[in-house]
């Protein structure tokens, strides 16, 4: 399934021996300038081999290494599956490329762990949500951004409500299965009465549209399981209303895209969709930079990049908000950087990591959005605890 869970992440940021390679790369989608698409990788995989074979690795080992990057630029299967976003990640023994909804830039990254930043903000509401077009004939799943929609393959999702019924009562569903396909896409038919304003249906009828519903909700919730992205439902308005009751997925929202979504683009519905999810988006985020503020002052959020650091470790963090941007390495004694040296990680990339695998929030800031022009902002779950040698009185928020 092409869906990156909290689990792969976790699972990617175990530290493993030996060298370990990201690289994240802008992708065209369209038009002439694909061809930069392969272009751009052929460049960072040489600048990672250049770095590897300077830093005293063995050009055998190194040549082995990569091997799988490089099969990746003439095959052509590959290239037309792609998103805007494409990450390669490679260590001894370990190759995985995960495409993402989001504008990736161009970034190399080699370290003795994998550097999981870019990936890390598709777990933020602001960045990813999840789009469910919705009809008796047909379900469709997305992953989508403010930009783009791409289709996943859901394991155990229905096909439409005539095949996801056919084992519980075969010949009513044959019966189901001979009416007018009016009778399963929100028009009157001869099976039930329906109306796109969900006016009447029967009773029998419902029951059945809510077990389809529930056997979707089964599949989503799998699917996404511990994601915190909105889900938008497209249908029309009675079987969305069905759908809401059948739901147990925590992020389902209760506006939607009103309409039968069959035959229209995916593209199509996920613009719509991001009319309904961008402005509670933006209320939320709102809400949490003016809750930091009020609790930075009582010593129960902070926006100083070590303290920050440190509470994700411990899992004190209940919200992280974050603007992206450009590594802060780490240095001696926890000080901060421009320029990477050897054994430096990402700080910025630790606290995300850590938030996410202690199930903390992420989300999203514009540039300059964040107090101060700080680069992460962390509301705690509760504040570090004080030294018995330490006067409170003393300490300061930040």
């Amino acid at each position: 399934m092409d869906v990156l869970s909290l689990e792969d992440l976790e699972s990617l940021a175990q530290e493993h021996e030996g060298t370990h390679v990201s690289i994240y790369l802008p992708v065209e989608v369209a038009g002439r300038e694909t061809r930069q698409n392969t272009i751009r990788l052929k460049n960072l995989l040489r600048q990672a081999e250049s770095i590897l074979t300077d830093g005293g690795m063995r050009s055998t080992e190194v040549s082995g290494l990569f091997e799988p990057a490089w099969q990746l630029e003439d095959d052509s299967d590959f290239w037309q599956d792609r998103e805007q976003g494409l990450a390669l990640l490679l260590s001894p023994g370990f190759f995985r490329t995960i495409w993402m909804p989001l504008q990736f830039d161009e970034r190399l990254v080699v370290s003795n762990r994998f550097h999981l930043r870019p990936l890390i903000e598709a777990f933020s509401e602001d960045t990813t949500f999840y789009l469910l077009a919705l009809s008796m004939n047909d379900v469709r799943f997305y992953r989508c951004s403010r930009f783009s929609a791409k289709e996943l393959k859901v394991k155990d999702m229905p096909q439409n409500l005539a095949t996801s019924l056919w084992a519980d009562d075969p010949e009513r569903q044959s019966q189901f299965h001979n009416q007018p396909a009016g009778a399963a896409s929100g028009k009157q038919g001869t099976f039930g009465v329906f109306h796109g304003s969900g006016d009447i249906i029967e009773d029998e009828t419902k029951d059945r549209v809510l077990r389809y519903c529930q056997q979707i909700n089964h599949a989503v919730t799998q699917a996404l399981a511990r994601s915190r992205a909105p889900l938008v439902v497209a249908s029309v308005d009675y079987v969305r209303a069905i759908y809401r009751e059948a739901n147990s997925f925590r992020n389902l929202l209760h506006e939607g895209v009103n309409g039968n979504p069959e035959n229209v683009p995916g593209e199509e519905l996920a613009q719509r969709a991001w009319d309904v999810v961008a402005p509670q988006l933006a209320d939320q985020r709102r809400d949490l930079i003016e809750r930091f503020e009020t609790l930075a002052a009582h010593g129960q959020a902070t926006s100083r990049l070590s303290e920050v650091v440190t509470a994700a470790e411990e899992g004190r963090i209940h919200v992280l908000l974050q603007c992206p941007g450009p590594p802060v390495w780490s240095v001696e004694n926890l000080g901060t950087g421009d320029e990477q040296h050897s054994g430096d990680i990402d700080l910025v990339d630790e606290a995300l990591v850590k938030t996410l695998v202690n199930d903390g929030e992420i989300r999203t800031c514009e540039a300059g959005e964040l107090p101060d022009g700080a680069v992460v902002a962390a509301i705690l779950r509760y504040p570090k605890p004080v030294a018995s040698s330490e006067d409170p009185g003393r300490r300061k928020a930040g």
